[in-house]
């Protein structure tokens, strides 16, 4: 699964397309192979609005890991931790009682918020993040929500039609890799 969702942040096709029939052929689960998919998506999706805000200031496709290390990833934490802010802002606007007088919860609120859209989540290990921000420089912000939108179709398919999930997959595949 790792090297097939490397392959496809690369837009590497043919390695994608061979990593995906080897898992196929382990008896992995057309819709196990799709999450994996989508979760690389969306964690460069992620990247990429991080390198759009004003946090990814410090980012440059050529930027050195020591650099990154030393400068971008103090960055990238910070992103994260504005990150759950909102998170649980939303979550704390979503749970008060609407119908309750000073908008007190309904039910009592997690500490933290429930989210797996960090992009470091262990920051003390920063190369794999290294490496997503390279990989995110690979697509562009519509090229990612194109594809979300590809893996979407995809996991409608998988889910309600009769057609081979392997041919799915690989033009699921080609269109994520595709230029």
């Amino acid at each position: 699964i790792f090297d097939l969702t490397n392959a496809v942040g690369d837009r590497h096709t043919r390695d994608a397309l061979f990593y995906l029939n080897s898992l196929l052929s382990a008896d992995f689960h057309p819709l196990q192979i799709l999450a994996a998919i989508t979760n690389q998506i969306r964690k460069l999706l992620l990247v990429k609005d991080f390198v759009n805000s004003p946090h990814g200031s410090t980012w440059h496709a050529s930027c050195p890991y020591n650099q990154f290390r030393d400068n971008t990833m103090p960055a990238i934490i910070a992103y994260d931790k504005d990150l759950i802010q909102r998170v649980d802002k939303w979550n704390q606007m979503m749970s008060d009682d609407p119908g309750s007088k000073g908008g007190k919860p309904a039910q009592k609120r997690k500490k933290k918020a429930a989210t797996d859209l960090l992009i470091a989540k262990n920051p003390k290990n920063s190369y794999p993040v290294y490496q997503t921000l390279i990989k995110s420089e690979r697509f562009t912000k519509n090229k990612l929500c194109e594809s979300l939108e590809a893996l979407s179709e995809t996991d409608l398919l998988l889910k309600s039609s009769r057609q081979d999930p392997k041919l799915i997959l690989e033009k699921l595949i080609m269109r994520i890799c595709q230029t």
